[in-house]
Formats: structure tokens, sequence, C-alpha cells
């Protein structure tokens, strides 16, 4: 269901690898061939802070027009100052220089629109259950509860794991069935003020998972307890 439907993130590698968005919230701009930041033409309040697909609309134009660099877009971190690159994008400066080959410290990435969030999947109901297939259950980017329409923000796909997740049914475990209580734990059970006799009792062992009996400690078969019966006022 909605297969259609398909996020691009605004800066991905050359070989889908995604770029943090961290980047331009730190500071980095996108520039063209031209040195232009030309998000000042698509978003001017926001900038490159604007949402994923307004970014990468605004990209896709860029390179339609003529004006990437060898089809794509330059991310530029100089703005954030080496010091703060590698500390706190250390990661995306060991990717752009394994993938790309281009030290962020000292030259701008080339990013451009990657497919990274496909809002359909496993059509579900919003209990996880597929209405074709009989006890068939989907949660999380698998599947398809139309929550997010044809475009989502970053974090909607939490509501894929964790609230449908939660949501979906789990398979309740059948019965455990308990053996009868040895004639000493129903003897308390039922308040007598002292336990039956030694010949009237039997080993509980295995058979019985009362908490007050005891495999050991017992003599002439009588199972041991581990605490004394209450005495009643009778």
């Amino acid at each position: 269901m909605d297969l259609e439907f398909v996020q691009f993130h605004p800066t991905g590698l050359r070989n889908g690898v995604l770029v943090t968005e961290g980047c331009r919230g730190e500071g980095a701009i996108l520039v063209n061939a031209d040195g232009e930041r030309f998000m000042a033409r698509y978003a001017p309040n926001k900038m490159e802070l604007a949402s994923r697909d307004v970014v990468s609309r605004a990209e896709a134009e860029e390179l339609a027009a003529g004006r990437g660099v060898d089809g794509f877009i330059l991310l530029d971190l100089r703005p954030i100052g080496p010091e703060k690159i590698r500390t706190r994008l250390l990661q995306v400066r060991e990717l752009s220089m394994d993938i790309a080959g281009v030290d962020p410290c000292d030259e701008p990435i080339p990013v451009r629109p990657t497919p990274h969030y496909f809002m359909g999947g496993i059509k579900v109901d919003v209990d996880g259950r597929s209405p074709r297939l009989a006890n068939f259950f989907a949660a999380g980017e698998c599947s398809c509860v139309s929550v997010h329409g044809a475009n989502r923000l970053g974090g909607n796909s939490l509501l894929d794991g964790l609230l449908f997740g939660r949501r979906a049914p789990r398979p309740t475990p059948p019965p455990r069935s308990r053996p009868p209580p040895c004639a000493t734990c129903k003897a308390r059970s039922a308040g007598f003020s002292s336990a039956p006799t030694a010949s009237a009792r039997r080993p509980c062992g295995a058979s019985c998972r009362s908490s007050c009996c005891a495999t050991s400690g017992s003599t002439a078969g009588a199972p041991s307890c581990r605490r004394p019966l209450p005495r009643s006022a009778c």
C-alpha cells in the first residue's frame, strides 16, 4: 500500500549513505556550482533548516538547471569550524573522507537527494492486523497504517515502532496446569491447628508446587514444611 510515497533525504553521499541533518543544524550551508547559497530562493526564512522535502526539491531543481557539480550539490561544513567538526561531527567527517574522499574541514562535501523512507508497506489496521491474511500482523517500517500520508517529519517513524508495535496483540501463552497440593498444604489452607499424621501424608516432591513444601528433610515418607502450621483459636 502507498509504495509510490517515497521520502528523499537531502544530503546523501554517492553510495546512498546519509549525512546527518545535524550538520545543517550546526550551521552547514548548501551551495551550488556557482557558490550560491541557493536555499535563500526556495526557503528564505528557514534556509537549510527547511523540511526534508523542501530542501530535496530545491536541490533537484538546481541539478536540473545545470547548477550542480558532477551531479551533486555541495554541503559546506567550514562555517562550523574544524574544532566542532572533529568533536560533534566526527562520524560525518570519517564517512566523508572514506566515501567521498573529502575532508569537510577543508572543502565541501558532494551530496544529493537520496531515497530514504517509504511511507507505504504492508497494509494493516491500527492494531497491526492485516485485513487480507488471517493471523498476520506487522509493525514498524515494514507496515503501512497510513498515518503519514505522502510525506512525514523526521521523527514520525516513532509512531510505527513504539505506538503500533505496542498496540499489536501478542500471543497468549496457554495456562499452566498446577498439580494438586499435598495433604499438609491442604490442612494449612483449611485452617487446621495441626497437620495430618505422617501416615496420612504423602511426599509432595515435584508433584506439589505449594510454597510450604520441601522435598528434602522428610522422614518416613513425610514431607517437611518450611514454616510451621498456624495455631487456630479452636
